[in-house]
């Protein structure tokens, strides 16, 4: 009964930080409160250890917790407001815990929460291409909590921290088909099938810096994570043709899409703002303008409150729209570190301190650090890089091992 429980209530927890229904509406939140609560308590009773093996994961996250809440509660919002304004990151905490726990002592139920959340992207993914072919804005204002009740109707349709986790999760299936690593013939199909799933949701709502993220990195596990010197070959040369004919190929391309997209205000905007970034280096119109702003605010925050942030001193500030400007901005480089350290290091040791880093580690960190000091993080990656990633590393930890006692076999046989 107790295990029925710990699975159910993990089970609850990981639908509910990125099904885009879930993320409006008091009554998840309750529940999704009541079940972070019950999880831990059932599986610390279970598992003393626990805790203990898992220390300094607990003690960073935690004090990293205590001081966001403690500089928030300086600025004056106050307590209750300062814990639900740190509520996503304490959320991506528990994924990580949920994720560790289920990796050393149930890995079988890893495998169906695995597919659980395949099968979950591929249904959300096609409910946001229907809303956002229906409504070019939907991927940004529909489920928005102060827009609820104007935007009934569109629940299912995946926002901004959707459409990133899936971004992020889109190289991660790509490695798991380079690697030929295999789950059985439905769950093979199942990450075939997300991963054009998600190709096809990225394109379809609007985010630039998510098609040139998850093309880019998706280019970069196809070329690396192959042994084949001629495939890296003929994208160096790609690359250098692309360099030396810059100018041409961009403006060749903007203008292309800028025509074909006429009809659709959203990628017409960008698409010409980005044209004259990449082209001119002018950081003009609403896209382009209102981001460069967002960095500039962010920048000073850093540059006026590096030790401490501007919270401790009672000054809100910060663009909002970089993670890693606005964590040093805002609560100081002390905090700011502890932070990072739980998004950009933990993610790559859950699957083992001492193994080598691969392909894969390299591109979740370098992603990582470009979208962080895009964009801002989201509960949903929790999903990416907590649960995915580890899974996906250690599946091919797995693969390897088999692969190297298979060939001892041979040899011994020989």
């Amino acid at each position: 009964m107790d295990k029925l429980l710990n699975r159910g209530c993990a089970i609850y927890l990981i639908c509910w930080t990125f099904f885009p229904f879930m993320q409006v509406g008091t009554a998840y939140r309750f529940a999704a409160v009541f079940c972070a609560a019950l999880w831990l308590v059932l599986a610390i009773f279970k598992h003393s250890d626990f805790v203990n093996e898992n220390l300094i994961f607990v003690l960073v996250s935690s004090f990293a917790i205590v001081l966001m809440v403690l500089w928030r509660v300086f600025l004056g919002i106050g307590m209750v407001n300062a814990v639900l304004q740190t509520f996503q990151f304490i959320i991506m905490i528990l994924i990580g815990l949920i994720s560790v726990y289920y990796y050393k002592y149930d890995k079988d139920f890893s495998k169906t929460i695995f597919t659980i959340i395949l099968l979950s992207i591929i249904f959300f993914c096609i409910t946001t291409i229907h809303g956002a072919v229906t409504n070019p804005y939907a991927t940004r204002i529909a489920n928005s909590e102060w827009l609820e009740g104007r935007f009934e109707g569109n629940e299912m349709v995946g926002l901004y921290g959707y459409v990133y986790m899936c971004v992020f999760i889109a190289p991660m299936l790509l490695y798991l088909i380079q690697k030929k690593i295999t789950f059985g013939k439905y769950i093979d199909l199942l990450i075939r099938v997300d991963l054009i799933a998600i190709f096809a949701m990225v394109i379809c709502a609007g985010y630039m810096i998510a098609i040139f993220c998850t093309l880019g990195s998706c280019l970069f596990i196809w070329t690396f994570s192959s042994k084949s010197a001629i495939k890296k070959s003929v994208v160096f040369l790609l690359f250098l043709l692309f360099i030396i004919n810059y100018k041409t190929i961009v403006d060749g391309v903007f203008t292309f899409l800028m025509q074909a997209s006429e009809d659709n205000p959203v990628y017409y905007t960008k698409f010409r703002d980005f044209r004259l970034l990449f082209l001119n280096g002018e950081a003009t119109g609403e896209t382009v303008d209102g981001r460069f702003s967002n960095y500039a605010a962010s920048w000073r925050n850093v540059v006026n409150h590096p030790i401490v942030g501007c919270y401790f001193y009672g000054k809100s500030g910060g663009g909002g729209h970089s993670a890693i400007l606005d964590s040093i901005g805002r609560f100081g480089i002390g905090t700011a570190l502890l932070y990072l350290y739980t998004v950009l290091v933990v993610p790559h040791r859950m699957a083992g301190k001492a193994r080598k880093w691969n392909v894969l580690d390299y591109t979740l960190l370098i992603m990582s650090l470009v979208f962080g000091i895009l964009n801002p993080v989201f509960q949903e990656l929790s999903i990416a890089i907590y649960f995915i990633f580890p899974f996906v590393l250690l599946a091919v930890k797995e693969k390897e091992a088999g692969d190297l006692g298979e060939n001892r076999e041979r040899e011994a046989e020989k």
